[in-house]
């Protein structure tokens, strides 16, 4: 089987020998047929730190079941699929109150801590395993992982009609973010993003107002002078983060979707007693949000189809993690083709 596999910093290698997976009992065998390369895998391959090594990557994944463990039930082969990467231990207090993203054993998932999908075959949990329906293509359901988080962060909000947000970032979560906050009744959105054809993908997906982050206070004059209610920072560096803290209106919610493997000084952490702001990390999604995600794109709420800007093969992954490690990269989701 051929698959890519993540060595560590700098290291992406395509194999060619590996052994096709089994399922368990409690799992099926999916035929992968598209992979998204996510940024959290690009930050790992730059810094390393939250992927294992020597793990086959990619957790956001469709595909077709050519197998299926014993004990399972409720699918057949043939069956289109989306794939929850989640690993959740199912017994935990976290995972007992629906907030299985919490569990206690910390980023377990498929293409981090387990053999992913980037790859021909991928042996994955029945339980994490959601069937797409027929209108839905396999490059959408490729798309319904990174949604998820979006939709968790955005019901993580409690953010309410009439009120108005702010997005950091244009990438894929970000683009995601402002749909997945359109869909929920927000109306007055606005994004910072310094590169110009994602900021006009920011306007084309619900965005009124985009801006270059050096500007990114004129926020203020669009919400009567306060500062925006909520704030999405979906960067994750200290620059967003600071900027976040400087703009929101007192009393508001930033919401932190960006992930930033290396450490950082933070100054001016004095405004955020002083302006009572409330600060909140994102890390993943439930069940449930996995399963709104789908639904939102299947019933054409959510435009996946619109930020994947590039389809490639499997042999081309390792270059595309050397460019997409460059932050002046041209691209917004880049998908495998399997």
């Amino acid at each position: 089987m051929r698959a890519a596999v993540y060595l560590g910093k700098d290291r992406v290698e395509i194999k060619d020998d590996l052994e096709q997976p089994k399922p368990n009992s409690n799992e099926v065998l999916v035929k992968v047929r598209y992979c998204g390369i996510c940024g959290s895998g690009v930050e790992s391959f730059k810094h390393g730190g939250l992927y294992l090594p020597n793990k086959i990557l990619g957790h956001e994944f469709s595909g077709d079941i050519v197998e299926i463990g014993g004990s399972v039930k409720g699918f057949k082969i043939g069956d289109r699929v989306s794939v929850n990467p989640g690993l959740p231990c199912g017994e935990c207090y976290w995972c007992k109150q629906s907030k299985e993203n919490m569990c206690k054993i910390a980023n377990n998932a498929i293409g981090c801590t387990h053999d992913g999908g980037m790859a021909e075959y991928a042996a994955v949990r029945a339980d994490q395993t959601h069937r797409i329906p027929d209108e839905m293509s396999y490059i959408e359901g490729a798309c319904v992982e990174p949604l998820a988080n979006c939709v968790y962060a955005v019901r993580e909000s409690e953010i309410r009609l009439g009120e108005n947000a702010t997005v950091f970032g244009a990438g894929t979560i970000g683009l995601m973010t402002i749909q997945a906050l359109s869909a929920a009744g927000v109306h007055q959105i606005y994004a910072i993003e310094p590169v110009k054809f994602k900021q006009e993908k920011a306007l084309e997906l619900g965005a009124l107002k985009c801006l270059e982050p050096k500007k990114y206070n004129k926020v203020s004059r669009f919400t009567e002078g306060r500062g925006p209610d909520y704030i999405f920072d979906c960067v994750g560096i200290p620059e967003s983060i600071m900027s976040s803290i400087n703009l929101i209106t007192r009393g508001g919610k930033i919401m932190l979707l960006g992930i930033h493997v290396g450490s950082f000084e933070m100054k001016g952490w004095m405004q955020v007693p002083l302006k009572n702001i409330r600060l909140q990390g994102i890390f993943g999604f439930t069940s449930e949000a996995f399963h709104t995600s789908l639904e939102l794109i299947a019933h054409h709420k959510v435009d996946a189809k619109a930020i994947v800007t590039k389809i490639i093969k499997l042999d081309e992954v390792p270059a595309m993690f050397e460019e997409l490690a460059n932050p002046f990269h041209k691209e917004i989701k880049v998908l495998v083709e399997i």
